[in-house]
């Protein structure tokens, strides 16, 4: 996640009401789906082996990214988002 922050601060920061968060802590959810707890600043995911697993970190970040704005809770812009990160950084691999 570290690195991958760095560098989609560098593609988000031009997008209204984004704000580099802290790096999160990513922790192990259980059950349900994944979460972000921007109070305890932790992004809770399954696992990171498949490309939607990376899609779902992804996703969570941006709700950080964006806590402070609507578009923190546009569930379609954060999906978007989220998807257009992993998929221009998995098809750079």
């Amino acid at each position: 996640l570290d690195r991958n922050a760095r560098l989609w601060a560098r593609r988000l920061d031009t997008e209204p009401g984004y704000e580099t968060p802290d790096l999160p802590a990513v922790c192990a959810v259980r059950d349900g789906r994944p979460y972000a707890d921007a109070r305890r600043n932790r992004l809770y995911i399954h696992r990171l082996q498949t490309e939607d697993d990376h899609i779902a970190l992804a996703h969570e970040y941006v709700h950080l990214a964006f806590q402070h704005h609507p578009r923190g809770q546009d569930e379609a812009f954060v999906e978007r988002t989220a998807r257009a990160l992993i998929r221009s950084d998995w098809s750079s691999q």
